[in-house]
């Protein structure tokens, strides 16, 4: 078993796994259950141990699935995701979770690391973040 595999099976992560490193804290974010949710889990290396976190993130609005992206840019933290929030849109269809829409809300960390949850917006962000 390589290291991924270990990683991957300690947290049991069910899809749409993000990686991504934040003052020295390694995070691993992941959808689960059904519909989905974004869960994550946290180490010091990158080969774990792994410790679960908790929830980041709900379900996203009228969509069975959830999948994320978190970027930093310009000192601050940012989750892009997706929802179904197309459904008024009689042009295209209508969203469902087919037709899916990108979003980006901020993100906020506690001074211990964890993530706060996210409160996911039909506005998006505005620069620069208010302070959390």
């Amino acid at each position: 078993m390589n290291r991924t595999e270990t990683l991957l099976r300690s947290c049991r992560p069910a899809r749409s796994r993000w990686l991504h490193k934040r003052n020295g804290i390694y995070y691993l974010s992941y959808a689960t259950g059904f519909p989905e949710k974004i869960a994550y889990s946290t180490a010091q290396k990158i080969t774990g141990p792994w410790t679960y976190r908790g929830l980041v993130s709900e379900c996203a609005g009228n969509s069975n699935t959830i999948h994320q992206g978190i970027i930093s840019f310009k000192g601050a933290d940012y989750f892009i995701y997706h929802n179904g929030a197309m459904q008024h849109s009689t042009k295209l269809g209508g969203g469902s979770s087919f037709r899916r829409s990108v979003c980006v809300d901020y993100l906020y960390c506690n001074p211990d690391g964890t993530m706060k949850r996210v409160i996911q917006t039909t506005e998006g962000t505005d620069l620069p973040p208010a302070s959390h």
